[in-house]
């Protein structure tokens, strides 16, 4: 009978993604917050200062700051500066550029804080029937302010059905832009989104080709979310991916409640109780063990690539097959299996 290979959480706390608001100008048909977060009180802005001193001491090194659309949160300068002031490593915030002004981008530039700019398309149809009439020309605005300002940006789009004749265009425009780099992230069934704009297996690896193809072909930088089993299809050192069923990450909503993914609504308490202790919910619970546990349960025990993948998105095995503990079906050893 086979051992099963122990697995431990990662204790510590590297990374929080942070949805500042649910507020936001477009209605995007993807958008992952939308009808999510409505009753509950966000946070103020002395309850968000206290938990980035919580934070801190837990040690970690990078936030994320999201939204809704960050930008129309007021008090924004406020929290990148004092977030700066705690020593935070790396600020990022994501937004979809059809706010950014001259004096966000001084602020962002002072702060030395990195912005994810968000892009549906390869062209103004596909762009801006996803997200909105007028929204394609303050891409290319939004981009050559970031450039005036000196500040390190990013581009992400976010692939479906709708969109996925655009994948390689849409490397070859973020270059164009002067990002640093082009993100992929698969559109999961949540917020606005409906099953069928999902990918299919088959159209999945297509994307994971097309990314790598284009990215060695013109030399750039691409970086695809939420596909951890990607190195089973692809291996361009100009093409990078990463999991986190490990949970060394902090997802905390608008309201304050801290999940086990920013896109699945299980809560393990919120950060008005205290981050540590929020956080120790979260690592201490049996969700997290039984999340890694995949790995010790074929295909993905005889695994190469096992302690990088975990077994995969776990948010998309409890939207398309109902249970968060399976491994990822979009995983081609999974559908062999």
């Amino acid at each position: 009978m086979p051992v099963e290979e122990k697995v431990s959480v990662n204790s510590k706390l590297n990374r929080i993604i942070w949805l500042l608001n649910k507020k936001c100008n477009l209605k995007c048909k993807f958008c992952y917050v939308a009808n999510r977060f409505r009753n509950d009180r966000e946070l103020s802005l002395d309850e968000i200062l206290k938990t980035l001193d919580g934070a801190v001491k837990l040690g970690v090194e990078k936030i994320d700051f999201t939204g809704g659309e960050v930008t129309l949160r007021e008090d924004l300068d406020i929290i990148l500066e004092e977030t700066k002031k705690r020593g935070i490593e790396t600020i990022t915030i994501n937004t979809n550029g059809t706010l950014l002004s001259e004096k966000m981008a001084e602020i962002l530039a002072r702060n030395n804080v990195k912005v994810y700019l968000s892009i549906d398309g390869a062209d103004k149809k596909t762009h801006e029937s996803i997200r909105g009439i007028g929204t394609w020309e303050k891409i290319f605005k939004s981009a050559e302010l970031l450039k005036s300002f000196d500040i390190t940006f990013y581009t992400v789009f976010a692939c479906s059905k709708i969109n996925i004749s655009d994948v390689k265009g849409y490397i070859a425009l973020s270059r164009e832009l002067g990002s640093q780099k082009a993100c992929i992230i698969p559109v999961l069934p949540i917020g606005r989104a409906k099953k069928d704009v999902i990918l299919s297996r088959e159209e999945f690896i297509d994307v994971l080709r097309q990314v790598e193809s284009t990215a060695e072909s013109i030399r750039f930088n691409a970086e695809i979310w939420c596909v951890p089993f990607a190195g089973l299809i692809i291996s361009s050192p100009y093409v990078s991916y990463f999991g986190c069923r490990n949970l060394d990450e902090m997802d905390i909503t608008p309201t304050g409640d801290v999940l086990v993914c920013d896109t699945v609504d299980i809560s393990f308490g919120n950060v008005r109780e205290g981050v540590e202790k929020v956080w120790r919910n979260l690592i201490n619970s049996e969700m997290a063990s039984n999340l890694l546990r995949t790995i010790n349960s074929p295909p993905c025990s005889e695994c190469i690539i096992k302690h990088i993948c975990y077994g995969g998105c776990y948010a998309r095995a409890k939207f398309l097959n109902g249970n968060i503990y399976a491994p990822d079906p979009m995983c081609p050893r999974v559908a062999s299996f």
